[in-house]
This record gives structure tokens, sequence and C-alpha cells, in this order.
């Protein structure tokens, strides 16, 4: 019997869209955090698209060493209180988010300020200064490029005004992003090599300055040229041997940033094929997105990337600024509009898409 409405994903589907074990989904019901529905008349469990978001989040703070309990009680209170403690309990245990990842901030400032909460105040900690300008481990670079752009993105969207003492200024960060480019425009992972994905984040971290900076708007399109020669007849980008969804995702936030309408835009679009015609080669019956064109079924990282670029398409439409810009936002419980609610569950792994990017080049899909 095929389930109707929101709750229509068996726990087999689920667990093969989330990359985990029906086992793991059991526990989880058992602890009442991760609650799918059970139809009274076969008895088969459902979930629903909505608790995919649930699912990782659950997953991204057991990545960061808190328990169970702890999670349940943030998800049943409600409050931002409980947030406040989790960060608090985290500078307690080790005396910083972390002191070798400074993207462990950046994902955090980022998720909070989708809750609509003040990473600059939250709880006895300034999250922003302890993570970008004065950060407090080794090094803001030593995760590489991905740790110098997630600093500028985190920066920036939290609107925090740089002392002028500070370790690192905001002009330092985004020259350690251009010192990364490539001749021919690009970006990648490590020095001299050139990928899709660090291309599009890269222009993400300097899409605020794109209209008023001329050196920053050079290498922005330098950067846009190489993307649109490595333009697939398809709509998509080739990445570590395939093509994949997640490109595609991120050079649609790449260019919704930057005020380009990747539906029309001369550039993305090739014998009639844009950039949004490629995405949809990704989509499967279940909803879900693969990571490459020859994957049959649907990949949690792809889709969630993919629902981060129709967020940010969605808000290029509606003229609401790019995917990170939070002005005038109060909060998902105070937004109309459907798609708001949909960044606090997705903006916590968009800091960690340098190491996905490093599974991927292993041969694997998750992180």
């Amino acid at each position: 019997m095929q389930a109707k409405g929101e709750y229509c994903i068996t726990a087999g589907e689920f667990a093969k869209m989330c990359q985990t074990t029906r086992d793991t989904l059991r526990y989880y019901e058992r602890q009442g955090i991760l609650v799918p529905k059970k139809n009274p008349v076969n008895g088969y469990r459902y979930y629903s698209y909505a608790q995919i978001s649930s699912y990782y989040f659950i997953r991204t703070f057991r990545g960061l060493d808190c328990s169970v309990g702890d999670i349940k009680e943030y998800l049943l209170g409600g409050e931002e209180i409980r947030f406040d403690e989790f960060v608090e309990q985290q500078y307690d245990k080790e005396g910083s988010l972390s002191d070798r990842k400074a993207t462990e901030y950046h994902r955090i400032i980022l998720t909070t300020l989708a809750l609509g909460a003040d990473p600059t105040s939250f709880g006895s900690y300034d999250l922003v200064k302890d993570g970008t300008y004065d950060y407090q481990g080794d090094d803001l670079g030593m995760q590489g490029i991905n740790g110098w752009i997630f600093a500028l993105i985190a920066l920036d969207a939290s609107g925090a005004e740089v002392p002028q003492d500070a370790r690192y200024t905001r002009q330092q960060i985004q020259d350690a992003i251009l010192k990364e480019q490539n001749e021919d425009g690009s970006f990648g992972l490590m020095p001299g090599t050139s990928d899709p994905d660090l291309t599009s984040m890269a222009l993400q971290a300097l899409a605020p300055d794109y209209n008023t900076d001329l050196k920053v708007q050079d290498a922005a399109d330098q950067a846009l040229g190489w993307l649109s020669g490595h333009m697939t007849e398809t709509g998509s980008f080739e990445s570590y041997g395939a093509e994949s969804a997640e490109s595609c995702a991120q050079a649609v936030i790449a260019l919704t940033a930057l005020g380009i309408d990747p539906a029309s835009d001369e550039r993305f679009t090739k014998n009639g094929v844009n950039l949004l015609d490629g995405l949809k080669r990704f989509k499967r019956d279940n909803g879900g997105y693969a990571h490459t064109v020859d994957d049959s079924e649907s990949n949690f990282m792809a889709t969630e990337q993919v629902l981060m670029a129709q967020v940010a398409l969605q808000k290029y439409e509606n003229g609401q600024g790019s995917l990170y810009d939070f002005t005038d936002y109060k909060g998902p419980s105070q937004s109309g509009n459907y798609a708001v609610p949909v960044i606090a569950a997705t903006l916590t792994i968009a800091a960690g898409a340098g190491v996905w990017m490093i599974f991927r080049k292993r041969g694997k899909t998750h992180a």
C-alpha cells in the first residue's frame, strides 16, 4: 500500500536517502527524536521529506559529540537557550568549538543566523569573533581555502564589524581567497588544482564585493569564465571524473549570489540547455536527487545541496538577496515563506562541503 500525503517515504527508502541504516532509524524512533508515522492498516512506518533535514540535524550534532539526550531536549524544548547550552558545553569541554577546524564555527554561525539568533552574542560567547577575525585555533587556513571561504561567508552573513586590532581583517581573509585563484580563473581544494565546486564556493564568498571592488570583480569574472567553459552540453559540470548534482547546485548558489539568472544567462546556456535543466537530470522518482546521472537512487548530500540551490534561486527571484543574506530576517517562525525554514536545516552542512569533496575524491558520496 502506497502511503499518501506528507508521510510517504518508507523506512527503507528513507534509510537509503540519508545514507544510514534502518537500525539507526529504529533507535532514533525509540529515543523519540525522529518518529515516523505508522500506517494502521499495514503497520508500515513512513517518513516525510521534512524529516530528512531533521535526520541530518541529529547526525550533525551527534558528530559534535552531543548526546541523544541533549538533542532530544533541544528538539522538544524548541527554545534558543537549548542551543546556547550546547555551545556552552562545547566550550567547557574543549575550550572552543574547535581549534583545528574553523568551519565548525562557521556552520554554527550560519545555523544560528538561520534560527533567527545572534551569533555575536550567543550565550556567553561571540562565535563570530572566535571563529573568524579572532579565530581561536592555529590558523584560519589550516583547512585550506575552505576555511577562508566560509570564514568570509560567515563574517559577512553576521554583519559583524571587525575591530582594528583583530587577528585577521576582512581584507586579509578575502586576499587569502584571491591568492588561491589559478591563472585560468579556477579554484581548487589543493594548490594548482581546479574544481567547479570550490570555484563556485569562492564566488559565493566574493559576491558581496562584486559590484564595488574592481579586483574582486575581475577575479570573479575570470572564475565565471572558467565555469562557463567547463559547463557540459547537458548543463552540468564534471568533477573527479563524473558530472554531479552538487556541482550544479553550487554553481546556482554562486550565480544567484552575484545577481546572475542561471536560467537565462548566455554563459550558462548551451544548445538551449541551462543549469536548471542540468539539475533536473539528477532528480529521481522519490523526489530526491542522485549524486551522478548514472546513479539509480537518490543521495542525501546531493538532495540537500539541490535544496539549498532551490532556496537560493527563490530568494534571488523574490529580490531577497543571496542564500547567506539574513538582512531583515527574524527566524523561521516569523516568516510566511516556506523556503526560509529550510535554511536552518540546510546551512549546518554548508561549511562541511570541503570535507564532502575529500570523501568524494576517495570514491565515497557521504561525509
